[in-house]
């Protein structure tokens, strides 16, 4: 629980949560005991990948 809510919270750097920056999305707490392991469709992922990329080019705008 500690380390989720250190990921859950927001930096004073970055103005996003530190696992935001990391892997592109807010961190959700969830247990699933038995998880059902589908596979995302091409358009989730691709979806995903746009938002890890403007992610990206904030951060570096941030940086410097």
């Amino acid at each position: 629980m500690v380390e989720f809510s250190y990921n859950n919270t927001v930096s004073a750097t970055l103005h996003i949560t530190l696992f935001q920056a990391m892997y592109g999305n807010i961190p959700h707490y969830q247990i699933n005991p038995k998880p059902a392991q589908k596979l995302p469709a091409p358009s989730v992922i691709k979806e995903y990948a746009d938002r890890l990329a403007e992610l990206d080019s904030y951060l570096w705008s941030e940086m410097t």
